[in-house]
């Protein structure tokens, strides 16, 4: 399993919580990079999962990054029932903090 939110910790000092609109080019690069991780495994052989939040915005960077695969490219959503969501939902923090500290 390739999580790509590992890819956040990488950054260490400049980073910009992914919300924020000044934070585009920087979470394309996240897309990127996770996915080219992820295309090179594959294509290396391994049964890769890339696991991840992807949004309708990430699909142009994702599709140009796995175009190079050699290895078959599937996309699952996997969604939980309404509890779990708004369980989640209502107890999610997010701070800089947790995007520069691993």
């Amino acid at each position: 399993m390739h999580q790509s939110d590992w890819f956040w910790t990488a950054i260490v000092n400049g980073g910009i919580p992914p919300w924020e609109g000044a934070a585009d080019s920087q979470t394309t690069a996240m897309i990127r990079a996770a996915t080219a991780t992820g295309v090179r495994l594959a294509t290396a052989g391994f049964t890769t999962v890339l696991d991840g939040i992807l949004g309708p915005w990430h699909f142009g960077p994702r599709r140009e990054e796995s175009a190079a695969c050699k290895a078959p490219v599937n996309y699952v959503v996997l969604r939980p029932d309404g509890h779990t969501y708004l369980a989640r939902a209502q107890g999610e923090s997010w701070s800089r903090q947790s995007i520069e500290t691993p």
